[in-house]
């Protein structure tokens, strides 16, 4: 017998989510039928937000970093002696990554689950012109789920109904033109929804995180500024136009502050100016608990103590010391980045043996944070690590309350810098570039005559562990011909990551990506 297709199979949790969420006192479960739920205004809210809710595990922030930044120069997992690989962390820097590995099937499984919640919460919603908005924001949550999968895997099926037939599931054949159609399909979403969602300005802080007129517009932007990559065909222009709309309608800014001093990463970040679509998280346990687990999964256990961190770090997560080696030693941003021996606020050395409850006696010398030497062994003093994050003081279980940044303001206008330069020649995003760069710096330092080598090593520097990495060195055709220690592979088939294998084993109409 053939399994179901997994976008089959969540109609069922789907089912069970939107029971769940009515009013149990109005209806039993078992008279619950597409005829009498999601019919007022708060069953349909439930519904909607369960779709928000299912983003929360792919944008666990341990996905976005793995995918986005372990796999390039910036990230690393080493392997040691407490574990950490044991599900390939360390074949991502490696670029030895296969169709069985568990963080693609991990995500893949998310994103669909998001489209396949998505499809059911459209079709049950019964009075379509009462609830245009709510199934505009279904649609949005769909297209952004599908925008994700094609930047990661490409040739992924379009589904856009809750229940496929087993016997004839979607397929992704000519793989060739698959990924192009992926990309009209979301381009079309977004511009229809952008038409019924609301404008920030109409919508009160309680609408947080839903989105906005302007946060289909912001994507909008980011898939034009990948058009090339994703369709063949370069769409700077639609970039612009996009990015445009987003800085004129105010609803924005750049905050005077970066990092863990601006509200944009703190642990109650809901606030921010700057953000304009972000996953929420919780620190408390069982509440999307496994939001940002960088706070304690990637801190060494010294790191702790310095940090006020309640609970000890495992060490895992690291920043590459060539990432590091690049930055202005006068940009703040770089400060983010611990390397080094390690000192209490007060100047007190941070000693070996610190942790959560209290530091180290100074006989064990001082703690200090090396570059990994052994990608294979690495010591639990070995990799960087980025205090980007504020550390949340009520975190509990590793979990933690900062919101994880998905796309925010600064990307807006970089991204409409590059488009400009690309369009017109070095120089042309300056102004945009140094709207962003000047709160890193007490003296200005403003760029001059930027081209695009600048505005690629700006990105890094602005989005340092946002998991930005891989998708604009692809948009730059560095890559796969970009040489870091250990890695191994230069194959150009790795500029998407393969389909799970059990995905493909169960649908026969859907073909592995060459090279795997």
């Amino acid at each position: 017998m053939k399994k179901f297709n997994f976008l089959y199979r969540i109609l069922f949790a789907s089912l069970i989510f939107s029971m769940a969420c009515t009013d149990l006192s109005e209806v039993p479960y078992n008279h619950l039928s597409p005829d009498n739920f999601n019919k007022t205004k708060k069953q349909v809210e439930a519904t909607v937000k369960g779709v928000y809710e299912s983003l929360a595990s792919p944008h666990d922030w341990r996905y976005s970093f793995m995918h986005g930044d372990v796999s390039t120069d910036m990230g690393i997992i080493p392997t040691r002696a407490g574990g950490w690989n044991s599900s390939g962390e360390r074949n991502y820097h490696e670029h030895s990554w296969d169709a069985g590995m568990e963080y693609n099937r991990r995500v893949y499984y998310f994103y669909s689950t998001t489209i396949g919640k998505a499809n059911f919460g459209i079709e049950v919603i019964q009075d379509k012109e009462k609830f245009y908005q709510e199934i505009a924001e279904l649609r949005f949550l769909r297209a952004f789920a599908y925008l994700q999968m094609m930047d990661l895997f490409g040739n992924v099926p379009i589904v856009t109904t809750a229940v496929q037939d087993p016997n004839a599931l979607a397929g992704n054949a000519p793989l060739e033109e698959q990924r192009a159609k992926v990309f009209q399909f979301v381009e079309e979403e977004l511009l229809a929804v952008a038409e019924e969602l609301p404008a920030k300005k109409d919508v009160d802080a309680g609408y947080y995180p839903r989105a906005t007129q302007e946060t289909a517009w912001g994507f909008l932007a980011k898939l034009y500024l990948n058009a090339e990559v994703y369709s063949g065909q370069a769409r700077w222009a639609d970039c612009i136009t996009y990015c445009d709309k987003v800085i004129d309608s105010g609803a924005f800014s750049i905050t005077s502050e970066y990092g863990s001093l601006s509200e944009a990463f703190r642990y109650d970040n809901q606030r921010s100016e700057e953000n304009i679509f972000t996953s929420v998280k919780s620190s408390l346990a069982g509440g999307q608990s496994n939001a940002l687990i960088c706070n304690s999964l990637q801190m060494q256990i010294e790191l702790s103590w310095k940090l006020q961190m309640p609970q000890n770090g495992w060490g895992g997560f690291s920043v590459m010391k060539s990432h590091y080696d690049k930055y202005d030693e006068d940009d703040y941003r770089r400060s983010l980045i611990l390397y080094g021996p390690q000192f209490m606020d007060d100047g007190t050395p941070l000693y070996n043996g610190a942790n959560r409850d209290g530091n180290g006696k100074p006989e064990n010398g001082q703690f200090e944070i090396t570059e990994v030497f052994d990608i294979m062994d690495a010591a639990a003093s070995e990799g960087l690590k980025s205090t980007k994050y504020q550390v949340d003081p009520d975190q509990m279980s590793g979990g933690a309350s900062n919101d994880v940044v998905i796309l925010r303001y600064a990307d807006i206008l970089l991204s409409k810098a590059e488009a400009l330069i690309r369009q017109n020649g070095i120089g042309a995003g300056d102004d945009l570039i140094n709207q962003v760069r000047a709160r890193n710096f007490e003296t200005p330092k403003p760029l001059i005559n930027a081209g695009l080598d600048e505005i690629l090593l700006e990105r890094e520097f602005e989005f340092s562990i946002e998991g930005h990495r891989r998708t604009d060195l692809i948009r730059f055709g560095k890559f796969i011909n970009l040489d870091y220690k250990w890695k191994q592979n230069k194959d150009s088939f790795r500029k998407l990551y393969p389909i799970p294998l059990d995905e493909v084993d169960r649908n026969i109409n859907l073909f592995q990506n060459p090279g795997y």
